[in-house]
């Protein structure tokens, strides 16, 4: 009788564990989908827009001709290659808002979400062919924040780094998804704020709130420090503290400063490195 037991605990065992697999398979391949299509949405964005960093380096780099006949360039060698035309590139970007938000969808498994009115609320959030549902714009994205998987930060943040970059600051829209991603990060994980903090300061230096503007990049300088970090979005805090500096009488010399601390860093990091802010990359054991 012992054996029999034995044996059936063994088998019985056997089979739940190898259920617990066949899920965790799933979830991680469910996950990997999500990051692709998080990826997949940031090299349509990069298309569409191939000098976007420039769009935030010093103003003086670069006048606005300048800008604008890089980009023309940019498209004229595109157009040569047959099997990706700017029309096809258009046709892409008009899809990168839906797949960042097929992006958190499937990383946050909503499928299978049993809330039901958790459910409904990011089917409508994240499923709707319009940027927010109306209805949504009034609402404050703090009191429902049901997001619970860290890696949902990155597509979040990058909805509402585009709207901004792409749409005026006081699109409605792109306020919303900027908050939400900054809610996001509050609560779900607040040693990676710093990337929402620095575009918070940009957009302050754009409508010229300075004192806003220095406190945030201070703040976002703090971090680096006591994270002992050295990315790239480092770089881009120096290099937008430094621009914004540079509109303020007497500040020039302490605008070099930081200026020069930028470009000094960002020739220590790979090429590479201002694009891994952006993208999704799975965590793997060697």
């Amino acid at each position: 009788i012992s054996s029999y037991f034995f044996f059936f605990f063994k088998q019985k065992t056997a089979y739940e564990m190898l259920r617990s697999l066949v899920g965790s398979e799933m979830c991680i391949r469910d996950r990997l989908k999500g990051y692709a299509l998080n990826n997949l949405a940031v090299a349509s964005w990069w298309h569409k827009y191939p000098n976007h960093e420039n769009l935030e380096e010093d103003e003086e780099a670069q006048s606005p001709n300048q800008t604008q006949q890089l980009t023309q360039d940019i498209m004229e060698e595109l157009e040569k290659v047959k099997d990706y035309s700017t029309e096809q590139i258009d046709a892409d970007f008009d899809n990168t808002i839906r797949l960042f938000k097929n992006s958190i969808y499937t990383i946050e498994n909503v499928a299978n979400v049993q809330d039901e009115a958790v459910k409904q609320y990011l089917d409508s959030l994240l499923k709707s062919e319009s940027l927010v549902p109306k209805d949504f714009l009034q609402n404050d994205p703090a009191e429902k924040q049901y997001f619970s998987d860290k890696a949902t930060g990155i597509p979040l943040m990058n909805i509402g780094e585009l709207l901004l970059i792409t749409n005026p600051i006081t699109n409605p829209e792109a306020v919303f998804w900027f908050r939400f991603s900054q809610k996001f990060f509050e609560y779900k994980d607040p040693e990676n704020i710093d990337r929402c903090i620095i575009t918070l300061g940009h957009f302050c230096t754009k409508t010229q709130q300075f004192i806003k503007a220095e406190k945030l990049f201070k703040k976002a300088m703090d971090m680096f420090d006591r994270k002992k970090s050295d990315s790239f979005n480092k770089v881009l805090c120096l290099r937008l503290y430094g621009n914004m500096l540079k509109l303020i009488p007497n500040r020039n010399r302490e605008a070099d400063r930081l200026l020069l601390q930028a470009y000094d860093l960002e020739e220590q990091l790979p090429y590479w490195a201002s694009k891994i802010p952006h993208i999704n990359i799975p965590e793997m054991t060697l």
